[in-house]
């Protein structure tokens, strides 16, 4: 049986030039090297060289062996890498959502169910959430919209409400309800890598000046010892800790309501099924 190690050793042979430069490049002996050959040329049933004295010249065989070597140990390293990369998306689950809400809900599933998995999960757009479920990036997505391809399972996850949270002094925390244009042009302090969210509240309100932060201590710290208005969505945590200093006020306008929907790849539904079923029944 001819052995990969020997193809390698023919190919720095064919390179090297020379018995004994490819012997020093593969840390062998010379006449372990030549009995490496002379093996070599016993499974293929063909001489590979031409032999003066103590030096080897690949002959036409020899040569042709070479060109076929080096597609052999190509596809075997292709093979590994395939192999390693299926086997790491079998024991990984990454998903990838387009609002942070969403996602901690899922992700919390996901660990539950797959302790024993790798796990990741980012925030990103609708365009790469989809190229990312299409090339194995991502397991798992959270749109907010809901596609139609006949490769995804889709199914309805749930939907998140969008108020504004004002200082009890603010000239509006009176309201019943506002629209996004009843604040546009005010400074608004709000948090960073929220997905589809962020692209609402500048689409709906282009006067307005956003104050970013992607820790919730520092905004929240921050939103103590100011004025500014904030966002809030009543699904993502106790809006009742507030209550002393700021003022719920919900958002008419429809975008400040949006569905989520969780998509798999078909032939990952099986697999995803647990997961599927648990987000079900939330």
């Amino acid at each position: 049986m001819v052995e990969l190690n020997q193809l390698v050793q023919l190919i720095e042979l064919d390179r090297a030039g020379t018995l004994s430069k490819a012997a020093a490049s593969l840390h062998l002996t010379q006449p372990a090297l030549s009995r490496s050959m002379q093996r070599l040329e016993e499974e293929l049933g063909v001489a590979l060289f031409v032999r003066t004295g103590n030096r080897l010249y690949l002959n036409e065989n020899g040569r042709m062996a070479v060109h076929y070597a080096a597609q052999i140990i190509q596809k075997t390293c292709e093979m590994k890498h395939e192999l390693y990369q299926q086997d790491l998306k079998r024991r990984t689950i990454s998903v990838g959502a387009c609002a942070p809400y969403p996602n901690r809900i899922v992700m919390q599933q996901v660990y539950s169910l797959y302790p024993d998995m790798k796990k990741s999960s980012e925030i990103s757009s609708i365009r790469r959430l989809l190229e990312g479920l299409k090339d194995g990036t991502y397991q798992v997505i959270i749109l907010n919209e809901e596609i139609a391809d006949p490769e995804l399972y889709v199914q309805y996850l749930f939907p998140e409400h969008l108020c504004f949270l004002l200082p009890l002094d603010h000239p509006l925390a009176g309201r019943k309800s506002l629209r996004f244009r009843d604040l546009d042009g005010e400074t608004m302090l709000v948090f960073s890598r929220i997905g589809i969210w962020d692209e609402i509240h500048r689409i709906m309100m282009p006067h307005s000046r956003f104050i970013l932060h992607e820790s919730h201590e520092v905004v929240d710290e921050v939103g103590d010892k100011s004025s500014f208005p904030m966002f809030f969505t009543y699904e993502n945590g106790d809006i009742s800790r507030y209550a002393e200093r700021r003022v719920a006020v919900p958002i008419e306008d429809e975008v400040a309501t949006q569905h989520f929907y969780v998509a798999v790849k078909n032939e990952d539904r099986r697999r995803l099924e647990p997961l599927l079923k648990a987000l079900r029944q939330l």
